[in-house]
């Protein structure tokens, strides 16, 4: 387990590609999801960058919602820091204090929080970018929804649709202590998990005059991010 611990670490926040494919990992499924609007991003980074009355009302309604705080990559290191399933690992911290002095340890325990915080942001802007998007075609789709009901429906959508860390069930949680497994299954198993979703979402729009529109955008970007 220090062994475990001490590689999942390297591949996380000791891995400078970690955080890149983090932030770039999204765009598939933006893509996917036929999230063309670019203009979305705008609210979606002032909500995320910017500390204003506003701006931290609309992040405490996205974590209401689920949108943020969530993600797969930010599950996994959260995991192997906290232990998983009520017991816990051997965390990173605890595997660099068996093979180095305490300050490098002390160090690795400082790294560890600000990577958790990198993890989150890395996520939480393409799923608001996407929530964005969803509540945007969805109200231009049904103009008499509430705002309420924009945001409920929107928010199914991007948990079913987007990597999502609490919905991976504790089996396979819990496989990722098994060495010979591997120790990152969730973001695979969240791949089979939201494309299956995709394409049932798909289904269910094009059958639905005032979602048609919804649908063939969401089917052209299926065949684009195949491509």
């Amino acid at each position: 387990m220090t062994l475990l611990g001490l590689t999942k670490y390297t591949k996380t926040i000791l891995s400078p590609m970690t955080h890149i494919r983090n932030l770039l990992g999204n765009t598939g499924f933006a893509v996917a999801n036929g999230h063309y609007r670019v203009g979305k991003a705008v609210p979606a980074l002032k909500t995320l960058a910017t500390d204003t009355p506003q701006s931290r009302a609309a992040y405490g309604r996205l974590l209401e919602l689920g949108i943020v705080g969530d993600g797969v990559h930010a599950g996994e290191f959260r995991d192997v820091v906290n232990g998983v399933l009520g017991e816990r690992d051997i965390t990173a911290g605890e595997s660099m204090n068996r093979v180095s002095d305490k300050r490098i340890a002390g160090w690795v325990r400082k790294g560890g929080k600000l990577a958790e915080k990198l993890y989150h942001a890395e996520d939480a802007v393409w799923k608001t970018y996407a929530f964005e998007n969803e509540k945007a075609r969805y109200q231009k789709a049904f103009p008499e929804w509430s705002e309420e009901q924009l945001d409920r429906h929107a928010a199914e959508i991007i948990h079913n649709t987007y990597p999502t860390y609490s919905m991976i069930s504790r089996g396979l949680r819990a496989m990722r202590r098994v060495p010979l497994v591997g120790p990152f299954i969730a973001f695979p198993a969240e791949v089979a998990r939201t494309a299956f979703h995709t394409m049932n979402y798909v289904k269910k729009e094009l059958a639905d005059p005032k979602t048609r529109r919804i649908g063939a955008e969401r089917l052209a970007g299926i065949a684009l991010a195949a491509s």
